[in-house]
């Protein structure tokens, strides 16, 4: 799933068998709610749960909280 806003691409989402493979935001683009319609895009895509992985380096407690409180992710 590609997000474009004004004719460009603001992010891109893939899924695989239930994994979100792939999220990305463009810097310029994040905080514009493009993440969570790709999320959602990937849930209601994916039959039963959405699984993914987080690396260490690329979580902050906000994301983390946020994707905890959307019930997308279980610690």
């Amino acid at each position: 799933m590609v997000a474009e806003t004004g004719g460009e691409v603001a992010g891109f989402a893939a899924i695989h068998d239930g994994w979100l493979e792939q999220l990305y935001v463009a810097p310029r683009h994040q905080r514009q709610r493009i993440g969570r319609q790709l999320l959602a895009w990937a849930r209601a895509a994916s039959p039963g749960d959405l699984r993914l992985y987080v690396f260490t380096h690329n979580r902050s407690e906000e994301h983390t909280s946020e994707l905890q409180s959307r019930q997308y992710l279980v610690c």
